[in-house]
């Protein structure tokens, strides 16, 4: 083979989309503001420039969670993401990409998630986007409060750009101090939990209404149990909800 047409053909793979063994999609050099197409568990290897706007656009497949993690030669990549709607408009607060950022989705929906590195490297970052499903059975509304059983445990989702707030019970038929309510999840800045008996919001020994739910480490098993001797006999309410506008993400309970 001619000496130019190696030159062509290894000018041309530098702007074709191709495929290894490791099934690591390589792209072109990140331009700022300019989108790349990513999908379900596929990771995506790019370049990127300091301090510029990348979008990746993603179709959720599933009702759940997003989870984006990436990684480069020298480890971690440093810099944010924001979740994003179809027309680019934020709907989530910036992430350390550290964290793996997690974001409640709903299936079907468009979204683009801005990343803006904080560093530049001569090696491509790795990009992976992770859409877990999560079945949700929750109330929209105290009256419509779904029954939590005892040492079963329950999912939901904060899903991003949405008002909806979560309603739990559970009954206690005689007072102990051996209960407790474990609640755990992840997600890209808060979830707030309170707990009512009847109409009366609970306090427990050490802890704060509303609990606040700061789960944006998501490869950690961050875990909140509440115990106390305020278990007396009644009808408890769970109440889930977005700790700020920008808030989303997952959760489980289990009462035991």
């Amino acid at each position: 083979m001619k000496k130019g047409t190696n030159i062509l053909l290894s000018a041309l793979l530098i702007f074709t989309l191709v495929f290894t063994s490791s099934s690591v999609v390589f792209a072109e050099s990140g331009q700022s503001g300019r989108s790349q197409t990513v999908y379900n568990n596929k990771p995506i290897s790019i370049e990127l420039d300091k301090g510029q706007d990348y979008y990746f656009k993603f179709r959720a497949v599933k009702n759940g969670y997003l989870k984006l993690e990436s990684y480069n030669y020298y480890g971690y990549t440093y810099g944010n993401a924001t979740l994003c709607n179809s027309k680019k408009k934020a709907i989530s607060s910036p992430t350390n990409l550290q964290y793996s950022p997690t974001f409640g989705v709903k299936k079907g929906k468009t979204y683009y998630i801005k990343v803006v590195p904080a560093e530049n490297h001569d090696v491509a970052h790795t990009f992976t986007v992770i859409n877990k499903a999560i079945r949700e059975k929750s109330g929209k509304k105290k009256s419509k409060a779904v029954l939590l059983k005892k040492n079963k445990q329950k999912q939901g989702t904060i899903v991003a750009g949405e008002k909806r707030t979560d309603w739990y019970r559970f009954r206690v038929t005689k007072k102990s101090k051996k209960h407790e309510l474990a609640i755990k999840g992840a997600t890209n800045n808060k979830i707030k939990v309170v707990i009512y008996r009847g109409n009366k919001r609970m306090r427990f020994a050490g802890e704060r209404q509303p609990l606040v739910l700061n789960a944006i480490r998501s490869n950690s098993s961050n875990t909140t149990f509440i115990t106390g001797d305020n278990w007396k006999k009644g009808t408890y309410y769970v109440k889930v909800y977005r700790g700020t506008s920008k808030s989303s993400g997952w959760y489980s309970l289990k009462w035991r």
